[in-house]
């Protein structure tokens, strides 16, 4: 139930989630309220999402998407 966002290497958020789950729906840059202060305007080059602890794994995840991309 924990969550941790990263981006471009450094910790953004991190959190647990202790809702229910209620549908198949994700959303990435956009949120589940009306307002539009809250939607992404820009471009979101790779998002990996993952089911296990992958925090000991992260800096090699991170290096590779940096190889690629040149983000950092």
């Amino acid at each position: 139930n924990n969550m941790s966002a990263f981006d471009n290497g450094t910790t953004g958020i991190t959190d647990t989630y202790s809702g229910t789950y209620t549908s198949n729906v994700l959303m990435i840059g956009d949120t589940t309220t009306s307002s539009s202060s809250f939607q992404l305007v820009g471009h979101i080059g790779e998002v990996i999402i993952l089911n296990t602890d992958e925090s000991a794994n992260r800096t090699a995840i991170e290096t590779d998407i940096n190889n690629y991309y040149s983000v950092f």
